[in-house]
């Protein structure tokens, strides 16, 4: 989380700079799946990676995608209750897509607007993360 911040006032500063370059998405998603899996494992969760046959490669930083696929999945994870995570990818009318598919409750259309925001949760899924006690 630490590195999330210092990402995101670099960014703002104007001083974060990105390594775009061919990359391709496949052994991106492999990377993340293989990074995530022993979380998951914890959970007796599951995730696999459906990727369609022959992907084209994009521009991008490989790196700042990586990020972002560790950071949906860690978070499918962690709300997930049970059973699998799909990471899935394919391409539709000139655009390269990424799924990820998870069981988990879901976002409430009230707090949707707020994952566009740094370091937001919704207020409902912070009570599935930190359940309070009460006496």
């Amino acid at each position: 989380m630490i590195n999330d911040v210092l990402d995101i006032a670099k960014m703002e500063a104007g001083q974060e700079s990105w390594q775009e370059q061919p990359c391709a998405i496949g052994p991106i998603i492999e990377r993340a799946i293989a990074t995530i899996t022993p979380q998951a494992q914890k959970k007796n969760i599951s995730l696999q990676g459906e990727l369609e046959p022959d992907l084209p490669d994009f521009i991008g930083d490989e790196n700042r995608i990586l990020q972002v696929l560790l950071n949906l999945l860690s978070n499918a994870v962690k709300f997930t209750p049970k059973g699998l995570i799909t990471a899935r990818s394919h391409f539709h009318e000139n655009h390269l897509w990424v799924e990820i598919i998870d069981h988990g409750p879901g976002i409430h259309p009230a707090d949707q607007e707020k994952i566009f925001e740094p370091f937001q949760q919704g207020g409902e899924m912070c009570s599935l993360i930190n359940p309070r006690v009460r006496g």
